[in-house]
């Protein structure tokens, strides 16, 4: 109970008991202490070593249910999944280092730019049921 506030940036998918990991967010924060977290829903894999699992938002929510909820939505958005799907799709073709690399920065190059529609869509339904990453702000119940 002495810790301001925490931030699991993209920590979360790379644990394999994501719950203990909360749990000891909450023990380890202050009364009125705040905790961040993004959750991928739509993205690639990415073992960095390991990628274990994915969360809608109900499902964060309920993850993170001993908190009181400040604010959450889509923080990347479906247009970003689209981006990610074509580079690495676009890129799988070829088992040539070279080729592959080339692939991905030419498709990267390409569509990146679709990406500022994600600004259209905003935390809009539909980006809510596509999106590449949901963010979570909670507070430890309990005063400050």
């Amino acid at each position: 109970s002495s810790v301001h506030s925490i931030v699991l940036q993209a920590v979360l998918e790379h644990v394999r008991a994501p719950e203990i990991v909360i749990a000891e967010a909450f023990r380890v924060l202050r009364p009125g202490g705040h905790l961040y977290v993004e959750m991928p829903f739509l993205q690639g894999f990415h073992a960095d070593p390991h990628d274990y699992q994915r969360y809608t938002l109900e499902g964060l929510r309920w993850q993170l249910r001993a908190f009181e909820e400040c604010l959450a939505g889509v923080s990347v958005g479906p247009f970003s999944t689209l981006v990610w799907m074509l580079r690495d799709g676009l890129s799988a073709w070829s088992t040539n280092r070279w080729v592959y690399a080339g692939c991905r920065f030419v498709a990267g190059w390409l569509f990146s730019p679709l990406r500022y529609l994600d600004l259209l869509l905003g935390d809009s339904r539909v980006a809510r049921r596509l999106a590449n990453e949901f963010y979570f702000l909670a507070r430890k119940p309990g005063p400050v």
